[in-house]
């Protein structure tokens, strides 16, 4: 019963097996209904999950956590196993599973900007679309490493002028 609501949800299901349903679907409200009236049922039971419950909050994380995180991303692996996870959380006082997250969506960023960077290529080299690319993620790796490090050189000068300047 769940798995057809499910699929009628998501629209995977046609307008002609919805017509079938359609009576299971009405006495499964009238009943709920009525349980609901009763006191039987909660909505949090209808509805399956704790409507109080709050979303974890979104996870920062500090400069020199970014800095262990990309380092071993870069130097070490681009996917660490169980146990370096747990040395990597332990090291840097986090849960595994947000560590576990962060190598994800740092492989997916990584891979969104090479997908980007050979489509800019393609249609800036000759013709577009030859589909011969030789670019690499570790490509990708090495310029947002030289932007950083521009970056980074660009606050420090900035920084001592205004210290050069008592600002």
């Amino acid at each position: 019963m769940r798995f057809l609501i499910t699929r009628f949800e998501k629209l995977e299901i046609t307008p002609k097996s919805a017509l079938k349903i359609m009576p299971v679907l009405k006495e499964w409200m009238t009943e709920t209904e009525k349980k609901y009236r009763n006191g039987e049922l909660r909505v949090n039971d209808i509805v399956g999950m704790d409507c109080n419950k709050k979303r974890r909050r979104r996870t920062t994380f500090s400069t020199e956590e970014m800095d262990t995180l990309n380092m071993y991303f870069i130097d070490k692996t681009m996917h660490p196993s169980s146990f370096e996870m747990n040395q990597l959380a332990q090291q840097l006082n986090r849960d595994r599973e947000v560590i576990r997250v962060w190598f994800c969506n740092k492989r997916q960023a990584l891979k969104n900007e090479v997908k980007k960077k050979i489509m800019s290529e393609n249609v800036s080299g000759s013709g577009c679309g030859s589909g011969s690319s030789d670019v690499t993620a570790q490509q990708v790796i090495i310029d947002n490493n030289n932007q950083q490090n521009v970056m980074n050189q660009n606050q420090c000068i900035q920084d001592r002028d205004m210290v050069d300047n008592g600002t």
